[in-house]
């Protein structure tokens, strides 16, 4: 049950609504600048997070840990267009569950991914 307390004060210490993974938030307005997929899921030796930019914008990646802890961060800036990201997660622990946050124009995208 430890596990799960650190988790949610991660979230909360990101500003994510606990009970809302998955989702978006942000401004409302910025939803139609991007649309993202985040694959393969599970995932192993890497995680790709393909998108459609409608502007030139930054781009921010966070992954975290089970216990809520930062351990991954991928920063960008990119032309209008579309865009792959791929993430090395060979030095990610096996068997776990991962956290992630993509962050457009202070749109954020949240989800789970489990690395085999």
């Amino acid at each position: 049950m430890q596990e799960i307390e650190n988790i949610d004060l991660q979230l909360e210490a990101i500003n994510l609504p606990i009970g809302m993974l998955g989702n978006t938030i942000g401004n409302n307005s910025a939803v139609d600048k991007y649309s993202l997929s985040v694959h393969p899921v599970p995932f192993n030796d890497k995680l790709d997070f393909d998108f459609k930019l409608s502007t030139d914008t930054d781009v921010k990646i966070l992954i975290f840990n089970n216990l809520g802890q930062l351990i991954l961060e991928r920063s960008e800036s990119l032309s209008k267009g579309f865009h792959t990201i791929e993430l090395n997660t060979n030095l990610l622990q096996p068997s776990s569950l991962f956290w992630y946050t993509f962050e457009v124009e202070g749109v954020t995208t949240f989800g789970k991914a489990v690395k085999i």
